[in-house]
């Protein structure tokens, strides 16, 4: 079922120390780092096997472990750096918006749905609306697999309970703790391009190099919080690794806190079919610190414009159905590999769904921040010619629908100068990509996605949103 939510509120500024604070703000953050017990890869292949040395923790002989997402079936020897959830709160009058980062690969719509659960239960009638909690996984490639088609097989799948847990509880508390530091704020947007960092390695040749940042000042003008937002996936130390990580965000992160004071927060944008960042050298560590200080000097050049945003957000929040087509996900869901969904799913003879292997409702969110900045959530990764225009079909594609007709582009939708699209948001159904550029023939990762249906079905619920929100509906 398609449903419907809109809020809108506007409030005269006050003038507090010279500032313009008109927004209450508040900022937290909490470890959501694994427990396993680190082994030695002797020989190399990236996962345990017997006769290789491990620290034996809980002593019981036995090799208590993980496997990290993407790439393919790796397990951790270490931590490299610690993994968090960031969560900055948002307050204008009786209204209440929280923004949610995750250093995970990706979190299902069951886990997301009982991490709101536990924030209601947390903070009784005083919570957000679970509609206006947005949760968005960072995905970086170096965390645990929190999807579950990244173990060592298909009837074996990747994710942890304990650790799924663990992580729903601590996502929770950061929005906890989030409310609680509420307090008056002024919000500045900035943006700047940083084209040095992505490549697009799938064609067409489409890449949002733009660095999007919002920020929270109090009342002294000291930072509550930085959000900054990047098309580039998360990926740098690449597939080798076997440190925990959240790759160049936490660097990146990092450095925007040392620079500014304050929490900083980091959202994948329009990362789909494959915003990747080889075009910054060789892969490793030092690239990811080479990513994050180029980031971070491209995000100081923005902060030299920054625009204060008005008292006013109006916001449209709505559950879509989309049709899961592709079989092998189907598969995965019902074996529950692709853990959180198939509880969800369900069967339809209405449109969309009609003639797929079932539906899933998912949500996706448009808001109007001020008068100058639009923020947009998809539950998945989506391609930057959808957000930004240039869909076409590549000269050599194989793909099966030459003639599907192109998607409604985001940015034709957008009014505002400044917008900024959080991924993976929601859930994680993997990519989203016009439809006419599908070619699994030629690209094995548009497997990686529900189908090549659910661009067009996004896009034209984001639109009608959108426009609704233009004309004040």
């Amino acid at each position: 079922m398609k449903s419907d939510l809109v809020f809108c509120l506007a409030l005269c500024s006050l003038g507090c120390g010279g500032q313009t604070l008109s927004f209450w703000a508040g900022a937290a953050q909490t470890d959501i780092t694994p427990q396993f017990e680190p082994y030695q890869d002797v020989n190399g292949n990236l996962r345990y096997d017997a006769g290789e040395p491990f620290q034996d923790l809980d002593g019981d002989g036995v090799l208590d472990t993980l496997w990290l997402g993407g790439f393919g079936p790796r397990q951790p020897t270490g931590v490299h750096d610690r993994l968090s959830a960031r969560t900055l709160m948002l307050k204008l009058g009786n209204q209440i918006l929280s923004l949610t980062a995750v250093d995970a690969l990706g979190l299902s719509l069951g886990r997301i749905e009982k991490i709101k659960e536990s924030v209601v239960r947390r903070l009784g009638d005083e919570a957000p609306p679970p509609e206006s909690m947005i949760i968005a996984s960072t995905h970086t490639h170096q965390a645990p697999d929190t999807i579950g088609i990244f173990g060592p097989g298909s009837l074996q799948p990747g994710w942890d309970a304990a650790y799924l847990d663990l992580v729903v509880e601590r996502v929770a508390e950061s929005i906890e703790k989030a409310w609680k530091n509420l307090r008056p704020a002024q919000l500045l947007v900035a943006e700047t391009d940083a084209p040095d960092a992505v490549a697009d390695i799938i064609p067409p040749e489409v890449m949002d190099t733009r660095l999007i940042l919002l920020q929270a000042r109090d009342e002294n003008g000291e930072v509550m919080a930085t959000v900054v937002s990047a098309a580039n996936h998360p990926e740098a130390a690449w597939n080798k690794n076997t440190e925990v990580s959240a790759d160049y965000p936490d660097k990146l992160r990092q450095l925007l806190e040392e620079r500014y004071g304050g929490l900083a927060l980091f959202f994948s944008g329009a990362i789909g079919l494959m915003q990747t960042p080889a075009a910054m050298g060789e892969e490793g560590f030092e690239r990811v610190e080479k990513i994050a200080q180029y980031y971070s000097e491209k995000a100081a050049e923005a902060f030299e414009r920054p625009e204060q945003l008005d008292a006013v957000w109006k916001f449209k929040w709505r559950k879509i159905p989309l049709p899961l087509e592709n079989f092998e996900l189907y598969a995965a869901v019902q074996a529950d590999a692709a853990e959180g969904y198939r509880e969800f799913l369900y069967q339809s003879d209405e449109p969309p769904c009609k003639g797929s292997l079932g539906c899933l409702d998912l949500p996706v969110l448009a808001l109007r921040l001020g008068q100058n900045f639009t923020l947009v959530t998809v539950p998945g990764e989506m391609t930057p010619e959808l957000l930004l225009g240039g869909i076409l079909r590549p000269p050599d594609s194989k793909g099966p629908f030459p003639d599907a007709p192109p998607e409604p582009v985001l940015k034709d939708c957008i009014s505002t100068e400044r917008f900024m699209l959080l991924g993976l948001a929601g859930a994680e159904i993997g990519y989203i990509y016009p439809k006419m550029e599908y070619d699994p023939e030629s690209y094995y990762s548009y497997l990686h996605s529900a189908g090549p249906s659910v661009a067009m079905i996004i896009n034209e619920n984001l639109c009608q949103m959108l426009r609704a929100i233009e004309q004040g509906d």
